[in-house]
């Protein structure tokens, strides 16, 4: 599984506008639009979609670089879960990137209390 960087093609360090001239490069490539009926290109359009909202997002993009071992096995699913349009389903999905992001600060957290104490 890759990480939203190497998705995109961007290193960890790369400037917001370097992530998004990246993500609109990538995306013109293989959107749904470009590549009707083609699984692998919509596939690859949602996986760049999710990464970019990941790393577009100082604080969602802070959080993934501090904790980098816990976003990286979860942040595909967070990508998955963006496939809806149910509203109940959103609502739930919703509450579980909440949580998914409140134990990752608090995992942070706990880091930070240990260094310091």
């Amino acid at each position: 599984m890759e990480n939203p960087y190497t998705t995109l093609g961007v290193s960890p360090d790369a400037s917001q506008e370097d992530i998004h001239c990246a993500y609109r490069t990538l995306v013109k490539q293989c959107h749904p639009d470009v590549n009707p009926g083609d699984a692998k290109a919509e596939g690859r359009f949602k996986t760049m979609s999710a990464a970019n909202a990941l790393l577009s997002d100082p604080e969602t993009r802070d959080q993934f670089d501090r904790s980098d071992s816990w976003a990286g096995q979860h942040w595909k699913t967070w990508a998955n879960s963006t496939k809806t349009t149910d509203p109940a389903r959103i609502r739930r999905e919703k509450s579980v990137k909440t949580a998914m992001i409140m134990a990752a600060v608090v995992v942070g957290a706990i880091g930070i209390l240990r260094c310091v104490i």
